[in-house]
């Protein structure tokens, strides 16, 4: 697995000082996969080159938190006419309630009909309930559940991995209610153990967003170097700037990944 975790700084030193921290962090892990095979360490891009002079497509999928992710992301990469960046997400949405809304469905048509480059997924927030199968009730993270959700992920993760697709999975982060915060540290862990699997990229922004205390907090330093709201006044969601904050972090693996695909696409060339 490939993962990156968020921690920006924070404090009262001058906006350049805060710029720099803030840009030395997002940028931290964000070279491109070494592959080892047959004995001899080489380089291979995350994200295929592309054959054909086109945009990558790249697909946001999942919940409301994904829908803000894709509006940070469409922000943070506005000027790349490389990449178009494509939304795909529906609130109160998950895995858990298949029979509301089939993920696995969805994601398997757009993969047919547009054949994405790129897949960014968030979501996970929802599924903090009771699950059915067959018939039968699982209770929510007793040890069924938990085997039947992780089950869900991993045939998630192999249709996309079928496909070709460099994927995203962008952790929950911390909330203002204690026990929501736990339950989403368990499913980051459920979700970093599924794509540890097919060595796909896990982004932890847990810290992205954390406070003083490591814990969560409603403010937090801006991509403008100023103190800002970054959360919603439910606790839970993103304000502009806060998903502003989680679209550049993000952008920034994508891009060191396209500048690798690109650097891979001049030597074949």
């Amino acid at each position: 697995m490939r993962e990156t975790s968020g921690e920006l700084a924070r404090g009262g030193v001058v906006v350049r000082t805060l710029l720099s921290a803030i840009a030395l962090s997002l940028g931290l892990l964000m070279q491109p996969s070494a592959v080892v095979g047959a004995g001899q360490l080489t380089e291979e891009p995350y994200i295929k080159p592309l054959k054909r002079k086109e945009p990558y497509r790249l697909y946001v999928f999942g919940d409301s938190f994904a829908a803000e992710l894709a509006d940070g992301l469409r922000w943070a990469l506005r000027d790349r006419k490389d990449v178009t960046v494509i939304k795909r997400t529906k609130a109160a949405t998950g895995l858990v309630r298949d029979d509301v809304y089939d993920w696995m469905a969805v994601i398997r048509e757009v993969l047919d009909k547009h054949e994405p480059q790129i897949v960014v997924i968030a979501m996970g927030g929802n599924d903090r309930q009771d699950m059915r199968v067959a018939g039968r009730r699982l209770e929510r993270f007793s040890e069924p559940w938990r085997a039947e959700y992780l089950r869900r992920v991993d045939r998630l993760l192999s249709m996309l991995n079928e496909s070709g697709a460099a994927v995203y999975w962008v952790g929950l982060p911390s909330v203002r209610s204690t026990q929501m915060t736990r339950d989403y540290r368990r499913f980051n862990a459920y979700f970093r153990q599924a794509t540890r699997r097919y060595d796909m990229v896990f982004l932890d922004v847990e810290k992205l967003f954390a406070g003083e205390d490591g814990g969560y907090s409603a403010y937090g330093i801006a991509l403008d170097g100023r103190m800002q709201r970054l959360r919603d006044g439910d606790g839970i969601h993103l304000t502009v700037a806060g998903s502003q904050k989680l679209g550049e972090f993000v952008a920034r693996r994508i891009r060191a990944d396209l500048r690798a695909a690109a650097a891979a696409s001049r030597s074949a060339n």
